[in-house]
């Protein structure tokens, strides 16, 4: 009778390109930290990372270059550095140098909306006066300052730092006395206080 080897097909099709053993998505501040970390790698040319708001329509963000052959534990970094508020979905593409692909399975970070909060002291004041508040760390505001017809008579931006404290100095001593309006925008809200400039 005749043999039929089916064990050789079976231990061909048995090996993977790439053995991933760990695939994470962590925010840190205004950005998303993406690590991978593979055990073994045949014929990987590069990894593409993904990323979706929704889950179905996806987009290239960043490109990693692979270890090619390796039977040692290789660790991957990526920063996306214009994560979406709310939730973010990431997937790497793993590409061989034939062109062949794989998708990883999906990762998920969730980035809170800044929620920055300011005051100014003194208020009133005869011409400079400081903003103080805190925002998520490493947030730019920017910052402007308007008159009753909403004309700009000062505008910059400042930094929070890495615990979220702002603190700024702002003069506006040339202006007529009166009411005005510091707007700041923390890249998601734009939100006013009062300011009022005594004679």
């Amino acid at each position: 009778g005749e043999t039929e080897e089916y064990g050789l097909i079976i231990s061909a099709a048995a090996a993977l390109p790439v053995e991933l053993v760990n695939f994470a998505a962590q925010p840190k501040g205004q950005q998303v930290q993406l690590d991978w970390t593979t055990t073994s790698e045949i014929n990987n040319d590069y990894f593409n990372i993904e990323k979706s708001i929704d889950g179905y329509e996806w987009k290239t963000i960043g490109k990693t270059k692979g270890a090619g052959n390796s039977s040692q534990i290789n660790n991957y970094q990526f920063i996306d550095k214009n994560p979406t508020n709310g939730l973010n979905y990431y997937r790497l593409r793993q590409v061989d140098f034939n062109g062949d692909f794989e998708y990883t399975s999906i990762v998920t970070a969730f980035l809170k909306t800044t929620n920055s909060t300011l005051r100014a002291f003194p208020n009133p004041t005869t011409g400079v006066f400081t903003i103080e508040g805190m925002a998520t760390p490493n947030t730019l505001l920017e910052l402007e300052v308007v008159d009753v017809l909403g004309q700009t008579i000062w505008e910059g931006n400042t930094m929070s730092d890495s615990n979220g404290s702002i603190l700024q100095t702002i003069g506006i001593g040339r202006f007529a006395a009166g009411m005005y309006y510091l707007k700041w925008n923390d890249g998601v809200n734009v939100k006013t206080l009062p300011i009022v400039k005594a004679k």
